[in-house]
Formats: C-alpha cells, sequence, structure tokens
C-alpha cells in the first residue's frame, strides 16, 4: 500500500488497520512490514501449499474488495494522476518481473530507513519509517527476534482456504 500524494502516513497505517481487522474476521492471519520508503506492505503466509497463479488472483480479490468496499480509502488505478487522495493497494506487484523489498533491507533515503517488520499493535499506535534504520534495526531484531520469520514458517490458515474455495 502506497500513499498517493499529499497524504500521511497515518493514513496507510489507518488503512493497513482496514485490512489486517478484515483478514482477522475472516481467520487469517498477516504480517505488516514497512516498506522502508513511503509504504506498507501486508504478508498472507502461504505455507507453499498455493501456487503462485493461486496467490496472485487472492491477491486481486482483496485489492478489488477493499477499493470497492472503501472507496473513499482504497484504490487500484495504477495511473497516479487518476488515484485522488487513495491509498494505492498494488495488487499488480505481485507480478512476474516485479520485486518486493526483503525484510531488514536498506533503502536509499536521508534516514537510512529499513524495510522492517512491525507487530499490528504497532501500526496502531502509529509508526512512521524513519522509526526504523540502519542504526536502530539491529537492537530491534535483539530485542523482538524475527517478526517476518512466521511469514516463511506458519501454515495456511483455514480462512484463506475458505476464501479461495469461494472466490476460485
Amino acid at each position: 500500500m502506497d500513499p498517493s500524494e499529499g497524504q500521511s502516513f497515518a493514513q496507510v497505517t489507518d488503512a493497513a488497520m482496514i485490512i489486517y481487522n478484515t483478514l482477522e474476521e475472516l481467520g487469517i492471519r498477516s504480517y505488516c512490514k514497512t516498506s522502508g520508503a513511503t509504504g506498507l506492505q501486508i504478508a498472507v503466509p502461504l505455507a507453499g501449499e498455493i501456487d503462485y497463479d493461486t496467490a496472485r488472483k487472492v491477491n486481486e480479490f482483496f485489492g478489488r474488495y477493499f477499493a470497492q468496499k472503501y472507496p473513499d480509502v482504497f484504490t487500484i488505478e495504477r495511473k497516479i494522476n487518476d488515484r485522488g487522495k487513495k491509498i494505492y493497494f498494488d495488487y499488480l506487484q505481485m507480478w512476474k518481473g516485479k520485486t518486493i523489498i526483503c525484510p531488514y533491507s536498506p533503502r536509499a533515503t536521508k534516514t537510512a530507513n529499513v524495510s522492517a517488520p512491525v507487530l499490528w499493535e504497532e501500526v496502531e499506535k502509529g509508526i512512521v519509517p524513519e522509526d526504523f534504520t540502519l542504526k536502530n534495526i539491529i537492537q530491534r531484531l535483539e530485542e523482538k527476534g524475527d517478526l517476518y520469520e512466521s511469514v516463511y514458517t506458519s501454515g495456511l490458515d483455514a480462512g484463506i482456504k475458505n476464501l479461495m474455495a469461494e472466490i476460485m
């Protein structure tokens, strides 16, 4: 999720909480990380049980769902000038040839931000990308451990299986 011109990071975190709460209601665990730049990225563990094309379809479903259910908050419009003041839900980022910054990767920013996994409680309280930098990420890892490990090690939730049965 990326903010449009003139939007605050608080608007991005508010949008992320809408997604988190919806996924929780569906029985789907999710994990969040900063992009290290201007956005947030949300991951759902798939445990290697879903193929790439199916995962893309599920991601597209969520993009369209949130843009339709919350039209004042989200957009899936690719053209920057046509997004208005909405959070861009970039479901097309999950496409061949596209990349997403890895957790703990540094970004070329003035403050040397790092793409940092964050707790949902932190998102809810309010974070900004500048909270996570090369200067403090090691201490954070030592204190909290790898908050993204579950993305790679968790099994597939029943909630995602049920959703796939409905939309596929």
